[in-house]
């Protein structure tokens, strides 16, 4: 089970939506779930909290200020451990410096 280490969220009360670095490679970003619950709306904002230099893919939305984050499903420990509403979803990306279309 990986290790999660808060980066930041967009609200102090329910730490949603928010942005996770686990102990390898990857990120997870907790977010509204799409239909199919293979990517997450969040803010454009809570990218700034990922490491200086870093890109995710994210694709923007008709909503102003909110990107389309897709990624793999979360195991089942670690959604365990992320409070997720109804509604609310979480993906896992690979950090990818130099790589993506939104710079972090």
């Amino acid at each position: 089970m990986p290790m999660l280490r808060l980066l930041g969220c967009g609200s102090e009360d329910s730490g949603f939506p928010a942005l996770y670095d686990t102990d390898g490679d990857h990120l997870i970003v907790q977010g509204i779930a799409s239909i199919d619950g293979s990517a997450v709306y969040v803010p454009r904002a809570l990218l700034s909290w990922a490491e200086s230099g870093m890109q995710l893919n994210a694709e923007d939305t008709e909503t102003h200020g909110t990107v389309l984050i897709a990624g793999d499903p979360v195991d089942e420990q670690t959604l365990g451990k992320l409070l997720l509403d109804v509604g609310e979803g979480a993906v896992v990306v690979a950090k990818r410096p130099g790589t993506g279309t939104v710079s972090a």
